[in-house]
Order: structure tokens, then C-alpha cells, then sequence
């Protein structure tokens, strides 16, 4: 059974339809028609465009929370820890890329996802992998999900790792130090 969201406004609906893969029948209405991921969609339908920057990458993501298992970080190309995250396709609203994204480095299936709430953006630099690379600054842009999967499984072979760990543990596992700082002030403010 599909998602009914005829009875929400625009901007909402867009937002509900950019993500059909969400929009499944479960018990109580899809996860979208929820109270808690309504409000979350109608933030993020406010929310202007993304337009192409050729020295600003867009980045989303999510902190992925399971009661009984933490808080989900992946490895990113062997060498270093984040949160699952990923580049921003055009046409792609931030929400959508955060689902699409903590899929491909977690293996969570987007159905076993509960948007809670968008938790902020910052902007930090780019790490260089390569020589040569061009410093550029990216915006990233979090939102918290909880969950109730357990198993994870990355699919893109860039994140061949990912693994819960205590909410305590996640700071100091992230590699950049910015991700770090935000993953504290995050805990902090929900404290």
C-alpha cells in the first residue's frame, strides 16, 4: 500500500515523493506521515535549492542511532572514521542523499530508518586524499535517525566497514576533527 500524502502541504509532499523508497506501508502509516518525521519533512522543505558550487560540496548524512547497539561509523577508504555521509547528486535534496547514503556505507535499508529530526549543518575542509587534490570546503549536513537493524553490511566498496559503537566512543573515533566537535556539541545538547 502506498503512502497517502494528499492530505499534507506542498512542500511536503515533494519532499515525501523525492523518497518514494521511504514511503511504504507500516503500521501506524509510513514513516513520512508520522508526527516526528512530518515536522522533520516540513524543515526540510523549507529549505532552499542546493545549486552547484564548483569550490562548495554538498555533503548529508546521519547519525544513526540503535538503543541496543549505539551509534553507526563507517570507514571511509581504509583510513579514516565518519559518520555515514556522502556527496549531495544533483537534484537531490539533502534528506534523500542522507538515506541514499548511510544505505550504501551501512547497508541499512532505507525502510529500517526513523527520521527523528534534522540535527545541523557546518562547513570544514575537505581531507586530501591524493597529492595535488584542491582544498575545498564542504557543507555537511546531519540528520538523526534511529533504527532497529542490527546487522550491517556496507555496499559501496570506498566504506568497507562500518560498526556500532558507543555514543561515548564516537568523538574520538572520528577522523576529522570538526565531525568530532559537532558529534559532542550534538550529545551535549541532548543532555
Amino acid at each position: 500500500k502506498a503512502c497517502d500524502v494528499a492530505g499534507l502541504e506542498p512542500g511536503l509532499q515533494r519532499g515525501i515523493q523525492g523518497f518514494e523508497h521511504l514511503a511504504v506501508a507500516l503500521v501506524g502509516g509510513c514513516k513520512a506521515c508520522r508526527p516526528e518525521g512530518a515536522q522533520a519533512l516540513r524543515a526540510v522543505a523549507k529549505r532552499p535549492s542546493l545549486r552547484y558550487n564548483r569550490k562548495m560540496i554538498f555533503v548529508a548524512g546521519g547519525i544513526v542511532w540503535n538503543p541496543h547497539k549505539g551509534v553507526v561509523v563507517v570507514n571511509q577508504n581504509n583510513d579514516s572514521w565518519s559518520l555515514p555521509k556522502g556527496h549531495v547528486e544533483s537534484g537531490e535534496d539533502t534528506l534523500a542523499a542522507a538515506i541514499r547514503e548511510i544505505h550504501e556505507e551501512t547497508g541499512i535499508n532505507p525502510s529500517d530508518l526513523t527520521l527523528t529530526k534534522e540535527v545541523g549543518s557546518y562547513v570544514r575542509s575537505q581531507i586530501k586524499w591524493r597529492p595535488g587534490d584542491e582544498p575545498r570546503e564542504r557543507t555537511i549536513t546531519l540528520y538523526l535517525f534511529t533504527t532497529t537493524a542490527t546487522d550491517l553490511a556496507p555496499i559501496d566498496p570506498e566504506n568497507p566497514e562500518a560498526r556500532w559503537v558507543t555514543p561515548e566512543e564516537v568523538a574520538a573515533l572520528l577522523t576529522h576533527p570538526k565531525d568530532g566537535a559537532f558529534f559532542t556539541d550534538f550529545l551535549q545538547n541532548l543532555i
